[in-house]
């Protein structure tokens, strides 16, 4: 009796363990490093699955941070940005969620400090250095042609500026520049940081969101994150028994060794950080991009086509431009690398 007890017992915390372990979150795809327990997550990289909202939503643990989508092969993830709204002369507001020491940073590369409304200076600093301004721009309005425009943030109703360095919280500081009202309208200025393809589709629909809005809830703006492993360099990471690249990737260091990365190879696709994650691309399934005029035939990680009736050149080429040229006496292709 004892026996059977405690194979139930087992048994009960398994079905426990899978419960608190899901593979998704409404629409968005829960994978290693990640989890919702910390017994399927990396340390740092536990997430919770809200389920009080319908559809439920994903955040990062123990954060208000919201989670929009997570990449695997590119290590990134879109979380909803932190929106600073005020129709004060002068105000300042800071983001410190990212756990303390966590493996997530803002994107320098994906990402811009944006200002949004009429007359205001927002300036971007550093927790770490509050005093030291890293990005900074003004948005004006002039007369009755101050809507802003998709693709463009110039400086009128809109503006924008690169993030040099990387950052894990960071303070706004928004300043009138006394230009608060227009054609009687009252402007609420907003600051943000936004993912750049976003920014680049949604200017004029902030429009309606700067006048005479100041709910910084009512407007979702997303930020990509970069996610790193560790605070190791490859060369330290490989030679430790929780190195996590798996077969067929590679391990990259990220922000000069602070951590790293893993991508598969070329002519694989997945998750580098799961067991067999990166998995081969048939690239004969993708033609429309990886063009074949002749025979396609798949291989581990690559793929070639083989020429039809001595054709060659633009009748049959890869898709990097190398050509396949007919070998003599036969239908036959070789590769020939220039």
């Amino acid at each position: 009796m004892i026996v059977l007890g405690l194979f139930f017992f087992q048994l009960l915390n398994i079905r426990l363990l899978r419960a608190a372990c899901l593979s998704n979150c409404s629409t968005i795809d829960i994978k290693y490093p990640f989890g919702t327990d910390s017994s399927c997550a990396r340390p740092g990289f536990e997430l919770t699955c809200n389920q009080s909202f319908q559809p439920p939503k994903l955040f990062l643990a123990n954060t208000s941070i919201e989670v929009l989508n997570i990449s695997y092969s590119d290590s990134t993830a879109l979380v909803r940005s932190k929106v600073v709204s005020t129709i004060q002369s002068n105000y300042s507001d800071s983001w410190s969620g990212f756990p303390t020491n966590g493996p997530y940073t803002i994107s320098i590369t994906q990402n811009k400090f944006v200002a949004v409304g009429c007359g205001t200076l927002a300036q971007l600093s550093s927790l770490q250095q509050p005093q030291q301004v890293i990005s900074a721009c003004a948005s004006i309005c002039v007369g009755q042609t101050s809507t802003p425009t998709d693709g463009s943030c110039t400086g009128i109703g809109c503006c924008k500026s690169s993030i040099p360095t990387s950052l894990s919280s960071f303070e706004f500081q928004l300043t009138s520049l006394n230009q608060m009202s227009l054609s009687g309208k009252n402007y609420s200025n907003k600051a943000f940081i936004a993912e750049e393809t976003w920014l680049n589709t949604n200017v004029r629909a902030m429009e309606n969101q700067y006048t005479n809005v100041t709910d910084e809830n009512s407007l979702v703006v997303p930020v990509l994150l970069d996610w790193k492993i560790n605070n190791l360099s490859c060369a330290k990471a490989n030679r430790t028994s929780d190195y996590v690249c798996s077969s067929n990737s590679a391990c990259v260091d990220y922000n000069n060794s602070t951590g790293y990365q893993c991508k598969c190879l070329n002519g694989y696709d997945g998750n580098p950080y799961m067991k067999d994650g990166c998995q081969d691309i048939d690239e004969c399934k993708q033609l429309n991009k990886y063009p074949c005029d002749g025979t396609c035939v798949n291989s581990q990680g690559s793929y070639t086509c083989i020429c039809k009736d001595g054709k060659r050149s633009s009748n049959c080429t890869m898709s990097n431009g190398k050509e396949l040229i007919p070998l003599a006496g036969s239908d036959l292709a070789t590769l020939l690398v220039f």
